[in-house]
């Protein structure tokens, strides 16, 4: 539903990725955690747009979505943190490698621009004036998993290249 204004939308459009992103967040979490609680140790990760920080007009429902997600890992992050397991997210929107034709198409349609176009206008947006690499971001999840994270939790970390400033 991105591009379509909230007030445009039906309370099922509004809903839908709410209700989506949470369900799979939660099962996949929900498993790694029981796990993780019996060995005592782990990290689970999580990505998402900062769309639920960093309101955006025309994001649709993913604004709501990622929100929703957000708070149930940092409750998440409190329950399990006594048990030895941490929890930390990663704000990542307009990974370069991530830029093809045929995945802006299913978001935008038949008249959307093409990857190098939506790659000059999302670093022109972002304060280090390029957009965030897939390495960027491997980088900061291997990161986030190792000990040298060992105090971070309940967080996430801003890999947006500048694109959200928070």
């Amino acid at each position: 539903m991105q591009g379509t204004p909230l007030v445009g939308m039906t309370a099922d459009d509004l809903l839908r990725a709410p209700i989506t992103g949470l369900r799979s967040n939660f099962l996949t979490a929900r498993a790694a955690a029981r796990r993780m609680i019996a060995q005592r140790s782990g990290v689970i990760l999580h990505l998402n747009s900062a769309s639920g920080e960093a309101a955006m007009p025309g994001m649709g429902s993913t604004g709501p979505a990622d929100a929703a997600v957000e708070s149930f890992m940092r409750y998440l992050a409190a329950e399990v943190g006594p048990s030895g397991v941490r929890v930390c997210g990663i704000w990542t929107a307009g990974v370069e490698e991530t830029l093809r034709a045929d995945k802006l198409a299913e978001v935008g349609g038949p008249d959307t621009p093409d990857p190098q176009t939506v790659i000059d206008m999302i670093s022109g947006m972002a304060a280090l004036r390029r957009t965030p690499r897939l390495a960027d971001v491997a980088e900061t999840a291997a990161f986030l998993a190792s000990d040298r994270a060992a105090g971070i939790t309940g967080s996430m970390t801003n890999v947006t290249a500048g694109l959200v400033l928070r």
